[in-house]
């Protein structure tokens, strides 16, 4: 299996792949998987520049600790032997003017004045405080999940 690495740290997880035998490689039009190595950005970065690419995220130790169910190693070991679960998210998709932007488990869309607050209920109703907030929720009138997500 070819490992292409996106976050931080890779130095630290680059390490890991090479002590269990996985290989790295440096493009990521020729790996089987993307190792998304941080936190929720990593995963969020990785799923917009590699939406068709099969990922796995793992928490990196300098931002916050793994418990000792889920060490590196035993994530490592257990990608190694196959024996990771797949899991396809939905991705959601806004469009508005000719732009779209993604998101695997919510878009937010905010108003142009940023102090402004936003309220949303368990109905995925949208109630805004302002006029200029409901303005920029109009902008995008319809969301599709054109694709999934798949990790591992």
């Amino acid at each position: 299996m070819n490992i292409f690495l996106h976050g931080k740290h890779l130095d630290v997880i680059s390490e890991k792949l090479r002590l269990h035998g996985l290989a790295v490689v440096s493009d990521p039009e020729m790996a089987d998987l993307i190792l998304c190595y941080g936190g929720d950005g990593a995963m969020l970065g990785a799923a917009a520049l590699y939406p068709d690419k099969l990922k796995f995220p793992i928490r990196d130790a300098e931002t916050a600790p793994l418990c000792d169910a889920h060490t590196l190693d035993l994530q490592l070991q257990m990608l190694k032997e196959d024996r990771l679960p797949v899991t396809k998210l939905p991705r959601l998709c806004g469009e508005a003017a000719g732009r779209r932007l993604y998101g695997i488990n919510d878009i937010f869309i905010h108003n142009r004045i940023h102090v402004s607050a936003m309220r949303y209920d368990a109905g995925s109703t949208v109630s805004c405080t302002d006029r200029k907030s409901l303005a920029m929720v109009s902008v995008f009138p319809r969301f599709t999940v054109p694709r999934h997500i798949t990790g591992v």
